[in-house]
């Protein structure tokens, strides 16, 4: 776990936003709507900074929405004039349909959702070439650290799978405060970290709710090596100096 904390860093926030700027960006109609992650609790037992949120919202004459979400103990916040209703009900209907169905984010639906938020198409390619530094390409994303003689085993199988022969492999996953350090690949010695994207489902057999912060772990032994391939969503990739890779024959970070 030790090491584990040395990989990861907290994630930046832009240092000229805050909850107020992005109200006033609402308000100006410069944005659509605002958007924030709570617990229900919070909702349940009042929340001071919540209730200063939604007040600061109400007194720039913006409505307040909040729902619950389906699966988990949190709820969204949504601040917006009321003729941009219509932006709670479309993006409610795409998360229900991404966790009923259990297709998990994707590129497309990230890119939705930041339309119904009000960004602008250059903000979406910006916000885009982050994700594609912090997720997997679909589903949702868990790192592996792997040592050398699995990598090369995982590369065999096309980057498809982890073998079933694999030993000591380390599951992880960053909540969303901290992600992975782009030099995480120098930080492992003779190991590697790869990631990969998982069902819904998969991911929540992976990791007890909620997930522990800032990071949840799980060794996988052989039977859950076996559940694992059986949740994958997409290819496993291996990180290196030149990002984010199929596993590959040789060194992986060269």
């Amino acid at each position: 776990m030790e090491l584990l904390t040395t990989l990861i860093e907290p994630y930046p926030q832009d240092a000229g936003t805050t909850h107020s700027s992005e109200l006033l960006a609402v308000a100006s109609r410069a944005k659509g709507m605002a958007m924030h992650l709570i617990s229900q609790s919070a909702v349940r037992d009042g929340n001071q900074n919540l209730e200063t949120y939604m007040a600061e919202a109400l007194g720039l004459g913006l409505h307040v929405v909040i729902q619950p979400i389906e699966r988990e103990d949190g709820a969204r916040v949504y601040c917006l004039y009321p003729e941009e209703l219509w932006r709670v009900r479309a993006h409610a209907s795409l998360s229900h349909a991404m966790d009923t169905f259990e297709h998990g984010w994707n590129p497309a639906v990230e890119a939705i959702q930041s339309s119904l938020l009000g960004y602008t198409d250059d903000q979406v390619r910006a916000w885009q070439a982050e994700l594609a530094r912090k997720r997997a390409p679909s589903g949702a994303t868990v790192f592996l650290l792997l040592s050398e003689h699995d990598r090369a085993s995982v590369a065999r199988t096309g980057s498809r799978c982890l073998p079933p022969d694999a030993t000591g492999v380390i599951a992880f996953a960053p909540t969303n405060r901290v992600r992975l350090r782009e030099s995480a690949w120098s930080l492992v010695g003779d190991r590697c970290i790869a990631r990969c994207g998982v069902t819904l489902a998969g991911h929540e057999l992976l990791f007890e709710r909620p997930l522990a912060d800032p990071l949840a772990v799980t060794e996988l032994d052989e039977a859950w090596i076996a559940r694992f391939n059986a949740e994958l969503r997409t290819n496993l990739e291996v990180l290196g100096a030149d990002g984010w890779r199929p596993a590959q024959s040789g060194v992986a970070s060269l």
